[in-house]
């Protein structure tokens, strides 16, 4: 199926598209031995497309990664920076892969930005058509009055034309009467949109913090971490920008360790709990309790034997003792003899007498 060489380009996830436009128009880029220009098509599968010299095939195709990132103040946001200043390729050297930004943040903005290297999910995400929200919070200098506020929600006249209507609220003021938090949601994405349009109204920006783009917020991040996009955050945006291969472009979970731990129920409150009781009472009629062999034997060594009506009766609680030489105990004993005697004058008025043994 013949494509953009562009979108080819960033599909394999070399570079963003924009990026490979520029490589086009630089001339890095050939098809079939012959530089390409902007809207040449080809097929990966049966036509050769070399940048900078180095054939591109599919086994070039990098494995897909989607990250966010909180990129801190004062950094930009490149991979190279040819005045030297810092750039975010420093904090995001461990991730695995070279990933590329969505977007930019100003040098002096800090906040959310996000980082991957699928090209076309790039593309999509910065299209206008898609108007992928991006939410920040701003502290601006002065009282926002609500006139202000109404103007930013209807759209602001720049230099390069009207701004689309955002949506605005007030956060909180500051500890001086001088400056003001505000919310802003922009649906597009401008240069330096946001300090123009605040500068246009006589508003300048203090600070400015990106917070959230579609449905992935910032976060427990801290500036320069960063960390793999969820699964759910990862759906969230792929069914905003309509990319129908999500299942292929699926991050591995990572398994959360911020969770609460899990609360164990006591001994007492699972006593409660009817589930449980009728469980244990279901389990006790099924199993009918077994029935031991009835013995008179004593000694843990003997075996257990039923009892004979054959077998003579004994107490006898050694176990050498033989059935036939075994006695009842009233057979054994001897009975005493006995004697009666009189007793005082007492007793014999009563008629009484006792038995004393000899």
């Amino acid at each position: 199926m013949e494509e953009r060489i562009q979108k080819i380009i960033s599909s394999l996830g070399i570079t963003s598209r924009r990026k490979a436009e520029e490589m086009i128009e630089e001339g890095r880029v050939t098809l079939n031995g012959k530089v390409v220009k902007l809207g040449d098509k080809a097929d990966l599968s049966r036509d050769h497309i070399k940048l900078d010299g180095k054939l591109l095939h599919a086994a070039n195709a990098a494995e897909k990664v989607y990250a966010k990132f909180y990129k801190p103040r004062q950094v930009m946001t490149t991979l190279e920076d040819p005045e030297g200043r810092r750039t975010i390729l420093k904090f995001i050297e461990g991730i695995g892969a070279r990933v590329y930004p969505v977007g930019r943040l100003d040098y002096d903005s800090e906040g959310l930005l996000l980082l991957t290297n699928d090209g076309e999910l790039t593309h999509r995400v910065l299209h206008p058509s898609k108007k992928i929200p991006k939410r920040y919070h701003v502290k601006v200098k002065g009282e926002f009055s609500d006139a202000v506020m109404e103007k930013l929600r209807k759209g602001v006249m720049l230099e390069d034309g009207m701004t689309a209507p955002s949506e605005v609220r007030r956060l909180k003021d500051t500890d001086t009467e001088s400056n003001t938090w505000i919310e802003i949601t922009l649906f597009e994405g401008r240069k330096r949109q946001i300090r123009r349009m605040l500068q246009q109204l006589r508003h300048p920006v203090a600070k400015l913090k990106r917070v959230a783009i579609n449905g992935i917020k910032l976060g427990s991040l801290k500036p320069g971490s960063w960390a793999l996009l969820t699964p759910k955050e990862l759906k969230s945006l792929f069914d905003e920008t309509g990319n129908t291969d999500t299942l292929a472009q699926k991050p591995a979970s990572v398994e959360r360790t911020d969770k609460p731990p899990e609360k164990k129920a006591s001994f007492f409150e699972k006593a409660r709990r009817p589930i449980d009781r009728k469980t244990y009472f279901s389990e006790k009629a099924e199993k009918p309790a077994e029935k031991k062999s009835y013995s008179y034997e004593k000694t843990s060594k003997s075996k257990e034997r039923p009892f004979s009506k054959e077998r003579p009766f004994s107490f006898d609680k050694t176990s050498s003792a033989k059935p036939s030489e075994t006695k009842h105990r009233t057979e054994a004993r001897e009975k005493p003899k006995k004697t009666f005697v009189k007793l005082d004058a007492i007793d014999t008025a009563k008629r009484r007498v006792r038995r004393r043994d000899v």
